[in-house]
C-alpha cells in the first residue's frame, strides 16, 4: 500500500493519492471502487502469511470483522475500571465464563485473584478483630484459610457436575484415598 496521500516522501514523487489509484484500478476491473476498497481491508487484515489456502474470501472477511471488533473492545478496554466492569459483566454469562475457563492462562490468573482476594480479606478481619488466644494471625495462618477457602471453591464448582453420576469402586476408593489425604493434612 502507499504512503497515506500517495507521495512517496523521501523521493518528492507526487503519484497518485490512495483513493484516484483505488478508482483507476476499480475501473480496470469495471467493479464499484466500494467492492476494492472493501476487498483491500480484508486483505490488509490478513496478510498472505496469514491467509488459509482454500478458504473462502467469504470467511477471511467474516474474520476480519470479528478481529476489527476485538480490537475495538480492546481499546475502550484499556482503563482498568472499564476492563473490569466488561470482564464481570462477561463472566456473568455461563457460556462465556465456560469458554474463558478453557484458557489455561486465564484460568490460572481467575485462581490467582481467588487467593488474593482471601488473603486481602483475611488481613482486612486481623485488622479490625483483636488476637485470640492460641492462634497465630500471622501470614502462614492467613495462607492456610485462603488455601482452604481455594480448596472448598474448587470442589464446589466440580461437585455440581458429578450429581447423579454412579461411581464405580475403583472411583470410589480413589476419592476416599484423596479424602483421607485431605483429613490428614
Amino acid at each position: 500500500m502507499q504512503p497515506h496521500g500517495g507521495a512517496h516522501p523521501d523521493r518528492g514523487e507526487a503519484l497518485f493519492g490512495v483513493l484516484e489509484s483505488l478508482q483507476l484500478f476499480a475501473d480496470d476491473l469495471a467493479i464499484p471502487v466500494k467492492t476494492l476498497e472493501t476487498y483491500r481491508w480484508v486483505a490488509s487484515r490478513w496478510p498472505a502469511q496469514h491467509c488459509q489456502h482454500g478458504v473462502p474470501y467469504s470467511i477471511h472477511k467474516t474474520l476480519a470483522s470479528v478481529q476489527q471488533e476485538v480490537e475495538r473492545i480492546h481499546d475502550l478496554a484499556r482503563d482498568e475500571q472499564v476492563a473490569a466492569a466488561v470482564a464481570t459483566d462477561l463472566l456473568r454469562r455461563p457460556e462465556v465464563a465456560f469458554k474463558a475457563m478453557a484458557d489455561t492462562t486465564a484460568r490460572h490468573l481467575v485462581n490467582r485473584a481467588q487467593v488474593d482476594q482471601a488473603r486481602q480479606a483475611g488481613e482486612a478481619i486481623r485488622e479490625r478483630t483483636p488476637a485470640l488466644p492460641r492462634i497465630e494471625r500471622g501470614r502462614d495462618f492467613i495462607e492456610l484459610v485462603s488455601a482452604c477457602s481455594v480448596f472448598v471453591a474448587a470442589v464446589g464448582r466440580v461437585l455440581p457436575a458429578l450429581r447423579g453420576h454412579a461411581f464405580t469402586a475403583e472411583e470410589k476408593a480413589t476419592v476416599a484415598r484423596n479424602l483421607g489425604r485431605v483429613r490428614a493434612t
